[in-house]
């Protein structure tokens, strides 16, 4: 599947991951499209609320950590310079004055990160960077 193909899913959010995907497992769900591994197995279904979501991150030293923790024993490597297809976590506005870390996958010059409503493609602030093997 390609990246466009992937972004052109109609893509549900839905927090915890199934028969859906939120901030976090919308990166997972590509890298497994892509691998056949999905680093986020272990965490799909066990949370369904934000709250949720957020204990998760925090238990596990936030998004960076959490993202490297799952990403590298798939095969991904870190990188400094984002290219088409890499995921990676950035500085999302999500409301009024607030920025939160979100995983996203790269697309040209944009990140594209899943809403709650859509699909969103911006040039996020990027925090940390992982390329998919090849």
């Amino acid at each position: 599947m390609t990246l466009h193909e992937f972004l052109a899913l109609e893509h549900e959010f839905r927090w915890g991951g199934l028969n859906g995907d939120d901030c976090m497992t919308f990166a997972a769900s590509w890298v497994e499209a892509c691998t056949g591994v999905d680093p986020a197995a272990e965490f799909r279904g066990t949370y369904d609320t934000q709250e949720g979501a957020e204990a998760l991150i925090a238990a596990h030293g936030g998004m960076v950590a959490l993202a490297g923790r799952q990403l590298l024993p798939v095969g991904c490597k870190r990188v400094q310079s984002p290219q088409s297809g890499d995921v990676g976590i950035v500085r999302a506005e999500v409301g009024i004055n607030w920025v939160k870390d979100v995983a996203a996958i790269r697309f040209g010059p944009n990140w594209a990160a899943l809403s709650p409503v859509r699909v969103i493609a911006k040039p996020f602030e990027t925090v940390a960077v992982w390329r998919l093997p090849v």
